[in-house]
């Protein structure tokens, strides 16, 4: 289809605003402090080389059993004090309706909870779907009945099951998380931020819908994922998205990268980088790390750095090539690589922690672009050991499976730490998450 053609006059004052908004893109460039790398110079990562400091160091000795790994990231107090919530919230806390007028009241013990955790992991490490929930949680009960024959009922066990959940609303899930930083002497070279669509079609106000992540609809968890030695990933942060328009309570994604920032100001490696996707880095997150002198590295787009950007993508012309900038004032970099996958195009990356040398020798490597290759899949690693963990049957309410997640998110974390701390002569790495889970199932009640 053929479209009319400008006049003379309009033509020649079309192609002068565009050459106008490309001086007007490249002042805004060099006015913010960019400058181009000149050829023969290139970024390179700062601070020390160190090996051992390139990995996270974590408190958990080869000595502890899957249940003290367990009860460092949840212990004792912390469990008594969620269980004690739920028998103050639950009209009758712990006595029960037996039918026919009879009614049975539990007596308040650690073993309570424990008994619990032993049934719902036992079942969590089973996975078999073609059992209905009173079938698996009867065979639960018997096998571990073998090992503690006081534990109650199915049917009693399906009741406790139904009141204790990890409230988010409260302090419970901060604590949980703050175990799990907590638990590190130092998060290593790189910890990723990022998020998990935890699917959930529930009744709730925090329910979201996203169609590019899988699954498409659910509870929004913020996420900080660090990478251990042995090359499993665990969870270090985790906050659920409680914003609501109606309750008027905000959560700002600066508030996530503070919180996140702040757990590597307290570690003992100062050469962290925190790796985030273009949602998080916003200019008040972006001013605050800079502030802190945080290093980190994030993808971005146009719509929130539009000179830089337009600018960078301008200079790339060839597949496979790349640009690199500095800026002298804020001592940030940035680098655009045009990448052969044509789902990715051209991306561009900013950052802090590098600086500008002279070219030592030829490689192949794409400064900041390769980094935030291998620093930002930590929680995506995460999530994909999420898949097929979880409680497998239905639940009621965004509480508890919000439950259901960070739960799920402990286990991960005991198994991974588990298999993290063992001897280079012990294979743990064979052990299965069923098995795993049996033998955890099995301390949690001896």
């Amino acid at each position: 289809m053929s479209t009319p053609r400008l006049s003379l006059h309009d033509g020649t004052t079309e192609r002068g605003s565009k050459r106008q908004k490309r001086v007007d893109i490249m002042k805004k460039f060099t006015d913010e402090g960019w400058a181009i790398i000149e050829k023969g110079k290139k970024l390179y990562k700062m601070g020390k080389n160190d090996q051992e400091l390139q990995y996270p160091i974590h408190r958990v000795k080869n000595s502890d059993s899957k249940y003290d790994i367990f009860m460092r990231l949840m212990p004792h107090s912390l469990i008594m004090e969620i269980f004690n919530n739920r028998i103050e919230e639950r009209n009758g806390g712990l006595t029960f309706d037996k039918g026919k007028g009879n009614y049975y009241t539990i007596e308040k013990s650690i073993f309570i909870p424990l008994y619990i955790f032993a049934v719902k992991i036992f079942i969590q490490g089973n996975q078999n779907m073609t059992l209905k929930k009173d079938q698996a949680l009867k065979d639960a009960v018997k096998k571990l009945k073998t090992k503690a024959p006081h534990i109650p009922c199915a049917s009693m066990m399906n009741k406790l099951m139904g009141m204790f959940f990890i409230d988010y609303k409260g302090e419970e899930t901060k604590k949980l998380s703050d175990n799990m930083s907590n638990l590190f002497r130092s998060f290593g070279d790189m910890i990723s931020g990022d998020e998990k669509l935890f699917y959930f079609t529930g009744k709730s106000g925090y329910v979201r819908k996203v169609v590019s992540k899988p699954g498409s609809i659910g509870l929004w968890m913020y996420q900080a994922c660090v990478s251990l030695k042995c090359g499993l990933p665990c969870l270090v942060y985790t906050r659920m998205h409680t914003s609501n328009k109606q309750s008027g309570t905000v959560v700002k994604c600066h508030n996530i990268i503070k919180e996140c920032g702040n757990m590597i100001e307290t570690s003992c490696t100062q050469d962290t980088t925190l790796f985030m996707d273009s949602y998080y880095l916003q200019e008040e997150s972006r001013a605050w790390l800079k502030e802190k002198g945080i290093n980190y590295i994030a993808s971005i787009h146009s719509g929130r750095f539009g000179a830089l950007v337009k600018v960078l993508q301008k200079q790339v012309k060839n597949t496979g090539s790349y640009v690199q900038c500095f800026n002298q004032a804020t001592r940030e970099s940035a680098v655009c690589y045009y990448s052969n996958n044509k789902n990715l195009g051209k991306k561009t990356v900013i950052g802090l922690g590098f600086e500008v040398k002279k070219e030592a020798e030829k490689d192949m490597i794409v400064p900041m672009y390769d980094h935030y290759g291998v620093g930002f899949s930590n929680c995506d690693k995460f999530n994909k050991a999420l898949h097929g963990k979880t409680w497998p049957y239905k639940v009621q309410g965004d509480q508890r499976a919000h439950s259901n997640y960070i739960f799920t998110c402990i286990l991960i974390n005991t198994y991974h730490l588990w298999k993290d701390s063992g001897n280079k002569d012990e294979d743990r790495n064979t052990v299965s998450w069923q098995k795993f889970c049996l033998e955890l199932a099995y301390e949690m009640i001896e």
